[in-house]
């Protein structure tokens, strides 16, 4: 049906595509802090196969995150701008963009999960 990859901001430095990324998630101000400053987990990937696409498996998958991760802050990610699907699913299931960041040659947005966020 689908999957995701989760990992701590410490792996995803050791990772030769995400820690390009990890720079940027670094150097990121959300609410007058920099980003590196947080506790935060990273999805580095996530999949659903078309078959099972609008049944609510993303809603389900970061909900169980949100649950098992419950220490970190915050939930963070990049997607490409032309990915209008992922861009509203995430927006769905709480996310926010909170920057600009290149994805390859691809414009794309930081976006932010607040997990602690009682607004």
């Amino acid at each position: 049906m689908g999957y995701t990859l989760a990992i701590t901001k410490e792996l995803c430095k050791e990772h030769e595509v995400l820690s390009q990324l990890a720079v940027k998630f670094e150097k990121q101000k959300y609410k007058n802090a920099l980003l590196g400053t947080e506790s935060y987990i990273v999805v580095a990937q996530l999949c659903v196969d078309k078959k099972f696409r609008g049944m609510g498996f993303v809603e389900n998958m970061y909900s169980f995150f949100k649950e098992k991760y419950y220490n970190y802050q915050y939930c963070v990610t990049a997607v490409d701008n032309k990915n209008l699907r992922s861009s509203s699913i995430h927006k769905k299931c709480g996310f926010t963009k909170i920057g600009e960041v290149l994805i390859g040659n691809s414009p794309g947005e930081i976006i932010l999960w607040d997990w602690h966020n009682k607004d």
